[in-house]
């Protein structure tokens, strides 16, 4: 199951800011136990039972409180999720950060790309994520030093299968970012239709 998207930004928690707001592509080996995206929506850990259809949208924003929704991709499966209304940049220390709350031996390759695409050919290898915690990654170590606009997460082991499907990611969050300016042709836009309205009430005065 391969699903694209140009825009999926159905945020299921508040915070964006700094966090991945949008799902680029979406693929499913058809290794896990059910035929859809599947993980949980806020109970950790889950029973052998348990695993559900989720939306793509639980690895957008932040996972606020004491638990965390998630999505589980099995073994070959990745997702790739973008930044809309902010860039990533090499800063002091750390950059991105990968958090899995699963508690198997579960580990996902993690590339970047400067665009949201869903070419391979414009993503990097960046590091190994590991399981049941939150991996944090310098670009600074790969000697990349332009911007990050998307993550791609691919899933490599599923050790904790039936009950633990695939690497059990959270969300994706960077902590060195700028926030991606607003084109000037929409401040162009504004100030024509604002001009707009302000002839549009002389002109009623006026009759």
């Amino acid at each position: 199951m391969v699903i694209v998207f140009t825009i999926f930004a159905n945020i299921a928690h508040a915070n964006t800011i700094g966090f991945a707001d949008v799902v680029v592509e979406y693929f499913d080996s058809g290794n896990g136990s059910l035929s859809c995206p599947e993980g949980q929506g806020g109970v950790f850990p889950p029973p052998a039972s348990s695993a559900t259809c989720v939306p793509l949208s639980v690895v957008l924003g932040d996972d606020p409180g004491s638990t965390s929704d998630y999505l589980s991709l099995s073994t070959g499966s990745f997702i790739t999720v973008g930044f809309t209304d902010d860039v990533i940049l090499d800063g002091v220390g750390n950059d991105i950060f990968i958090s899995e709350v699963g508690d198997a031996e579960e580990n996902a390759e993690i590339y970047i790309s400067s665009v949201l695409s869903t070419n391979t050919a414009d993503f990097t290898f960046l590091g190994i994520a590991n399981g049941n915690t939150v991996t944090s990654f310098d670009l600074a170590t790969i000697g990349f030093t332009g911007q990050v606009r998307a993550v791609k997460i691919v899933s490599l082991e599923n050790g904790g299968f039936p009950s633990a499907p695939g690497f059990d990611l959270a969300n994706v969050e960077a902590i060195n970012f700028s926030p991606v300016p607003v084109p000037a042709a929409f401040w162009l836009l504004g100030s024509a239709l604002v001009g707009l309205g302000w002839v549009k009430r002389k002109q009623s005065f006026e009759s």
